[in-house]
């Protein structure tokens, strides 16, 4: 195991690209930490290297009743600042438990600070307590892999509240793995490691008994996808369309049935938002507007767009559906069903902008057939795009 110098201090403030404390004084004093952090008024720390060769951000306790209000962020760096691995531990009952991992290689090199990490190649485990890992590499240069797998173990992702200054098995459980990570060799080091991480555990297809299902893509093949249908064309060919009138439906993620699939419910629903939040994020960045847009009130009546699409969208089950505008279309992030029922669903739509703006409201209705299953997914992102 490697050796970790779990010797800490406290900024008040962090740059976080500097790694540098902002303040006069910079520093917490050991009893002003502990006053913070047993009161849960969220804190930073970091090594006393000098630069720091690790940092945990300890959240805030927003509201009193909140009973998973604990989670830290571990981030681990180079002498030079570079970002090398970030892990993210949640509150699970009386304890923690990892819930993802995400590994960054620098193909050009080492940059030597922080650099957006969509122009680099991740790998990404997201963990699940029920032993489902979702794997993830990402790469500017190549599609996406995305493995999901189950059966894995993961008691060894669990560790117990650390009192204050017990940071040490923190960061042991977060540590880097020795690979490479810097020139050229990193692309197939990342390749590698993303196939190692989903061999812990048994890859789930398109053919797998339980009804389940996830696009096998991650967030920028998602909006390369949405890109490549809002210039009049379709996503590359692993990626299902669905054309339902004047609607295009790129399907995300079905559930599979809890009766057969031995998953916990409450998992599928994290798993799902998981990944909900991830395209959000991105299509806010690729698409968003200085005004966030509400959430497509599902409720709305009348003959026309609006009327028409809120309508369909209750009958398809939808439980949440967020919104951007790109020209003449709106770009619609689409949650279905109830994870106890098994039935979750999530999906991107590309539809008309009159039928989610009011400013672009349209006179003329049509009502069309939103719901899909998987048999529809799978048989869409297995169809020949040639024609």
């Amino acid at each position: 195991m490697t050796e970790i110098d779990a010797d800490a201090r406290y900024p008040k403030r962090l740059e976080i690209f500097r790694l540098e404390p902002i303040g006069d004084p910079a520093y917490y004093t050991e009893q002003e930490a502990r006053d913070r952090y047993e009161q849960h008024r969220g804190l930073s720390i970091i090594a006393r290297t000098d630069p720091p060769a690790w940092y945990i951000e300890s959240a805030p306790k927003y509201v009193a009743e909140a009973a998973d209000y604990a989670w830290f962020t571990v981030t681990f760096y180079t002498a030079d600042k570079t970002p090398l691995r970030e892990v993210t531990w949640r509150r699970e009952g009386v304890g923690l438990f990892c819930r993802s991992i995400l590994d960054v290689f620098y193909p050009e090199g080492d940059p030597k600070r922080r650099v957006r990490f969509v122009d680099v190649v991740t790998v990404r485990q997201e963990f699940s307590t029920d032993g489902v890992v979702v794997v993830t590499r990402e790469s500017p240069i190549d599609d996406d892999l995305v493995r999901e797998v189950d059966g894995v173990a993961v008691d060894d992702r669990r560790l117990g509240l650390p009192e204050f200054g017990e940071w040490e098995a923190m960061l042991q459980a977060s540590a880097p793995e020795d690979v490479t990570r810097f020139g050229w060799d990193a692309i197939a080091a990342a390749d590698e490691f993303a196939q190692r991480c989903a061999s812990a555990g048994t890859v789930r297809g398109v053919d797998r008994a339980d009804g389940g299902w996830r696009v096998d893509a991650a967030t920028q093949g998602v909006v390369a996808a949405i890109q490549a249908v809002l210039d009049g064309g379709v996503p590359r060919a692993d990626i299902p369309l669905i054309v339902r009138g004047a609607a295009r439906i790129i399907p995300l993620m079905v559930q599979p049935d809890p009766r057969l699939s031995g998953r916990d419910a409450w998992e599928d629903r994290h798993r799902v938002e998981v990944l909900d939040g991830e395209v959000g994020q991105a299509c806010e960045f690729h698409f968003g507007r200085q005004a966030t847009p509400p959430p497509f009130d599902l409720s709305s009546r009348g003959q026309d767009g609006i009327g028409s699409y809120a309508a369909a969208l209750r009958d398809a089950g939808a439980t949440r559906a967020v919104w951007w505008v790109s020209d003449a279309h709106g770009i619609v992030l689409v949650q279905t069903g109830d994870e106890l029922r098994g039935d979750l669903t999530l999906a991107v739509h590309v539809v008309p902008v009159g039928w989610v703006w009011d400013v672009k409201r349209s006179r003329a209705a049509e009502h069309v057939d939103l719901r899909w299953s998987r048999a529809d997914a799978v048989t869409a992102a297995g169809t020949s795009r040639d024609d």
